[in-house]
């Protein structure tokens, strides 16, 4: 994408609005008058009391909204009178609309300074201010129904960018098959032989944060509890540096799912010699080998039903790369994108390759050309029955 396509991007899903603080703006809006738009009445009390504070400039804070009103005060705000025009941005991590609004004190009350305006996933509003902001006490105000993450920063200039340059950022909330949050899941994010660990709140939301541009444009999540059936959850890197997954939800295990590994991780097979775009966004550049090869136990429940499949998420995937059960090749592995993406990869498994107890499978790298091994890379493998 060029540069233009770029800007155009981040304008589309950063809705930009500037605003001058102005006392004279702060004035005739003070007094706890009306809610912008809605005729209704100022959301705060007549003191500002804040929850919590962040420091202009700095990479400043998440914090969980709901239901009751987050009040974040702006500190050292007099660095923006020598930044000039300054942007105040919140960004919503998690699913949810969230309402942001900026006051500040005046005559001992909280004045509305920014009408309130919807934020939508990963979409922030952002204010521009003039000197004079600086001579306030500046809260920012955060609102919503559900339970949703927000990062709130300020910083000098009116051009959007992420709160934390260095940092990228992927969040999202983790649910079961009703949709009722599941604390305490293992959210991976793995690149270059390191992986970089959260793990969700009672609300199910998470946060991981890893180095600006270490990232592959495209790469997998994997989610799990150790309870539920992990995922692996593909994940295309957004231009402005926050990856919003979204609803990442994990099923029960039951007799028709039966994960390889309940704490799963990338693996890369092949011989590590690779090049081209198919493989220009491996996770991880050392191959840890031809072939792997999983245990695990299945019992009649599962034999009972009609038939079986294996599912995992891959990329790379150039040649035949055969799977096996019990010592027989069941299939091959169908090339994933040309552009070196993940895809969620699915092969029918003959029931009569199945018995109860003991079985193995085996993810084979096989040698395109009769020399060079294929290089790809794989996770969260699933039999399933149906």
């Amino acid at each position: 994408m060029d540069e233009s396509g770029k800007r155009g991007d981040i304008l589309s899903k950063f809705a930009v609005m500037m605003v001058a603080l102005l006392a004279a703006t702060l004035t005739a809006c003070g007094g706890g008058g009306a809610s912008a738009g809605d005729g209704g009445p100022d959301p705060l009390a007549a003191d500002c009391t804040p929850s919590a504070s962040i420091q202009y400039g700095s990479t400043g804070g998440v914090f969980e909204v709901a239901a009751t009103l987050t009040v974040v005060e702006m500190q050292n705000l007099a660095q923006a009178v020598a930044d000039g025009a300054h942007t105040v941005q919140a960004t919503a991590l998690t699913p949810g609309a969230v309402t942001f609004a900026v006051y500040a004190l005046q005559n001992g009350r909280c004045s509305r300074a920014v009408a309130e305006t919807a934020l939508t996933a990963g979409t922030p509003a952002r204010a521009a201010g003039s000197q004079d902001s600086a001579r306030k006490r500046v809260f920012l105000v955060l609102d919503s129904s559900a339970h949703v993450l927000v990062q709130v920063c300020g910083y000098a200039g009116a051009t959007g960018r992420a709160c934390d340059p260095a940092s990228d950022r992927i969040s999202g909330v983790v649910t079961d098959g009703s949709g009722a949050a599941i604390p305490g899941a293992h959210v991976d994010v793995s690149n270059d032989g390191t992986t970089v660990s959260g793990v969700t709140d009672d609300h199910g939301l998470f946060t991981v944060e890893t180095p600006t541009g270490t990232l592959p444009g495209s790469y997998v999540v994997n989610v799990y509890d150790g309870e539920h059936v992990p995922v692996g959850v593909p994940v295309t890197k957004s231009p402005d540096g926050v990856d919003t997954v979204g609803d990442v939800t994990l099923v029960d295990s039951s007799d028709k799912e039966l994960a390889f590994e309940l704490t799963p991780v990338v693996h890369h097979l092949g011989d590590g010699q690779f090049g081209g775009a198919e493989n220009s966004l491996l996770q991880f550049p050392n191959a840890e080998g031809i072939a792997r090869t999983y245990d695990f136990m299945l019992v009649d429940a599962q034999l009972a039903h009609a038939s079986a499949s294996v599912g995992l998420m891959a990329k790379g995937v150039n040649c035949a790369d055969e799977v096996s059960f019990n010592g027989q090749v069941v299939g091959t592995l169908a090339p994933t994108p040309a552009d070196g993406s993940y895809a969620a990869l699915q092969l029918e498994v003959p029931m009569a390759t199945l018995h109860p107890g003991a079985n193995t499978a085996t993810i084979t790298s096989v040698a395109c050309d009769g020399v060079d091994y294929d290089d790809f890379e794989y996770s969260v493998p699933v039999l399933k029955f149906q």
